[in-house]
């Protein structure tokens, strides 16, 4: 029998082949607990350019103050809000979604499916009206202060239906920001308004940060 040699360009190719499987064997066989890490990370990274986005319209708005990622603590469980602006009489809650596909959800159904262009499965996330509501009445509830809910969908997702109520995209957040803030001032707003930056201004927002990623990367891993 004539020896192999690696230099051979047919057993290359035949070791290449045996490589390809064996990656493709591994991938198949991860855990689906890592999938759903990798699935997590890869969401947290698209939130984070979606924020962004956000927070570089929200600086191109003259005389506008906003605050971006605050994250504080409510009855013993943190609290993180992508961002504060401050209203003439009350503050706004901005939730950002950076989705993409096809998303189908009304107000009271607790679960949104999102179908994105070549996947057939269909994305369950949670209701992010119902989210920024709970986020709207702990930061109330935190600093005394009336709050009102805003989802911003940063992405190119559109809606089945129609848009529900409360949510709004980045095309338009300037706009829309800049018609609803003609209310009449509200006294203590201000003052409450110094609270919220020198809580933003912290050393701990750094541990509270981390504190609700590792919560929120635990709840995502068990919640479907």
């Amino acid at each position: 029998m004539p020896p192999i040699h690696a230099d051979n360009p047919f057993i290359r190719m035949w070791l290449l082949a045996l490589l390809l499987i064996a990656i493709i064997g591994i991938g198949l066989a991860r855990p689906a607990r890592s999938r759903r890490r990798l699935a997590t990370a890869m969401s947290v990274r698209a939130g984070q350019a979606g924020e962004r986005r956000v927070s570089r319209v929200l600086r191109t708005i003259p005389g506008l103050d906003h605050i971006d990622d605050f994250v504080f603590t409510h009855h013993g469980l943190t609290v993180q809000i992508d961002h504060l602006v401050r209203g003439k009489d009350r503050i706004w809650v901005l939730e950002t979604k950076h989705w993409t596909g096809i998303v189908d959800g009304t107000r009271r159904n607790p679960i949104w499916t999102v179908r994105r262009r070549g996947y057939r499965r269909r994305d369950r996330r949670q209701n992010p009206i119902e989210q920024n509501a709970w986020h709207c009445e702990a930061l109330s509830a935190a600093f005394d202060v009336p709050t009102e809910s805003l989802v911003v969908f940063s992405g190119s997702a559109k809606f089945a239906v129609s848009r529900p109520q409360g949510i709004i995209f980045l095309a338009d957040l300037a706009a829309f920001l800049a018609r609803v803030d003609g209310a009449r001032p509200l006294p203590g707003i201000a003052h409450t308004w110094s609270r919220l930056v020198a809580c933003a201004a912290n050393a701990s927002q750094h541990r509270l940060r981390a504190t609700h990623a590792a919560r929120v990367a635990a709840a995502t891993h068990t919640m479907f």
